[in-house]
């Protein structure tokens, strides 16, 4: 069984009073983009063409697909996969089943659990330091500026302080020392992971 929601005015007479949004028997589609003051619930899939933005938590029996971004206030929950084609946000943790893929970022404010792989097409973040999956893949890095030139000595650091360079222009600089930097005991093992693959050191990483 699946439930279409193609207008706002259909998705408005399926909110309770609280602002939620539970269908616990089927799928969910959307032709619209999406915002719950509360928070969904779906026994199968969730899929929009466009994005997913939640009050609350979200929490599907099946996969979360959506071509724009997922965002939640709360933690997201799948026992599919999800995948987005821009961001995934969570003011709690994420926790999936099968994998878990954005072509943009992916931030938790909890811990990012998934069975199978995470990819992002920017960087992975856990404030908690807390991800676990089977395999890492990422293009760019999480956190700011400072926080790496802080570990470097003075001359990297001025490259990376330096706002003329786009991240491009750091790696390309940096990239003789690429493995030296990688390697710096400073690094918790999430960051450097990220390290590696922002210098092109390896493709994916394991955790």
């Amino acid at each position: 069984m699946k439930t279409t929601i193609n207008t706002h005015k259909v998705l408005d007479k399926l909110l309770d009073g609280d602002g939620n949004l539970s269908i616990m028997e089927g799928d969910v589609e959307f032709t619209i983009s999406v915002y719950v003051p509360g928070s969904i619930e779906a026994g199968g899939y969730i899929e929009t063409r466009m994005s997913i933005v939640a009050g609350g938590y979200i929490v599907a029996g099946g996969y979360i697909v959506a071509e724009g971004s997922i965002k939640a206030e709360g933690y997201i929950v799948a026992e599919g996969s999800i995948k987005a084609g821009e961001f995934i946000e969570a003011g709690g943790s994420i926790e999936v089943e099968g994998s878990i893929k954005a072509g943009g970022h992916i931030k938790a404010e909890g811990y990012i659990k998934a069975g199978g792989f995470i990819e992002a097409g920017w960087y992975v973040l856990s404030l908690y330091y807390n991800i676990q999956c089977a395999e890492l893949i990422t293009h760019r890095l999480p956190y700011w500026r400072e926080y790496y030139a802080y570990f470097l000595n003075k001359k990297d650091a001025a490259i990376v302080r330096n706002n003329n360079n786009c991240w491009n222009d750091i790696r390309q600089e940096l990239q003789p020392k690429a493995e030296e930097i990688a390697e710096m005991s400073c690094w918790h093992p999430i960051v450097r992971a990220q390290i590696r693959m922002f210098f092109e050191l390896s493709k994916s990483e394991t955790l």
